[in-house]
């Protein structure tokens, strides 16, 4: 049976609450309202209106239930499962591709494959792992009181960045740049450098790379100076930074740990396509 809706007005007038002894004995008084005046009467609340009220409510309630037969609106979660690895001091963790990532904080570095089976230790050295995050092809792993390591397409080892000794935690990426955070300090972040040519507008470090790799060098800055810094263990032409001018560019190939000009020097965009002078450097690559 449809509900038929009921509009209630309030009763108004003056002194709607003033009453009258009529009758009084020792024991009892009766009262009549005596308003001093009713400008609307009101709706009357009768058990006829009540009725039709709570009827009203059960035919709502029940067809909630009824839809909530057909559609379920609870929110389901499922309780975290225990995958069976032995008890370790589990910190960070990351993918990439199908591959499951942890650390162990006073461990090691363990993978997952194909996100089935046992992690299984990768054998990178037991340090205080923290947290973990992936870029590219690349993991980064971060160390309590320690540096941030990456291990180079996800094969080999865990090759230590360089950075300032910091109790490092937390990891993270978006787009080109990784951040990490230091707990009781700071947050940082570094822009990845990927490609054959490394476009920078502020100085940088370069990365880790195998003997041979040959890298071009862009300042992308319209005014300012770039310290391009060789990576630990590594200089470049024999010096531990370069300077590259504003505009300027320069080619650079890794020969055994040092980095060199692949026979023509820093130039200037502006005058691209000119001739370089590189009789300097003829003794040198002949």
């Amino acid at each position: 049976m449809e509900y038929t809706r009921e509009y209630w007005q309030a009763r108004e007038g003056t002194k709607l609450n003033k009453f009258q002894k009529v009758n009084e004995t020792l024991t009892t008084v009766e009262l009549v309202n005596a308003p001093d005046s009713i400008t609307v009467a009101g709706t009357e609340v009768t058990t006829a209106r009540l009725n039709n009220m709570e009827s009203g409510i059960t035919g709502a309630v029940a067809g909630v239930n009824e839809i909530q037969g057909v559609v379920d609106f609870t929110e389901k979660f499922n309780s975290f499962a225990g995958l069976s690895q032995a008890s370790r001091q589990w910190r960070g963790m990351t993918i990439l591709g199908d591959d499951v990532y942890a650390c162990v904080y006073g461990g090691g570095i363990y993978k997952q494959t194909n996100a089935t089976g046992d992690f299984v230790a990768l054998g990178k050295g037991s340090r205080l792992w923290t947290g973990m995050t992936t870029l590219d092809n690349d993991v980064y792993a971060s160390v309590s009181g320690g540096d941030i390591y990456k291990q180079t397409n996800a094969t080999g080892d865990f090759v230590a960045l360089g950075q300032t000794l910091r109790d490092w935690r937390g990891m993270t990426t978006l787009g080109s740049n990784v951040y990490a955070c230091v707990l009781g300090g700071d947050i940082y972040t570094a822009s990845i450098l990927t490609g054959n040519t490394f476009r920078a507008s502020s100085s940088f470090t370069l990365p880790s790379m195998p003997d041979g790799a040959r890298k071009r060098i862009l300042n992308t800055h319209a005014t300012t100076a770039i310290t391009v810094t060789a990576y630990s263990g590594t200089t470049i032409e024999g010096q531990a930074t370069m300077t590259l001018s504003a505009g300027h560019e320069v080619e650079l190939e890794l020969i055994g740990t040092d980095w060199r000009k692949t026979g023509w020097n820093e130039k200037s965009l502006a005058s691209f396509g000119s001739p370089v002078d590189c009789s300097s450097r003829v003794a040198e690559y002949t």
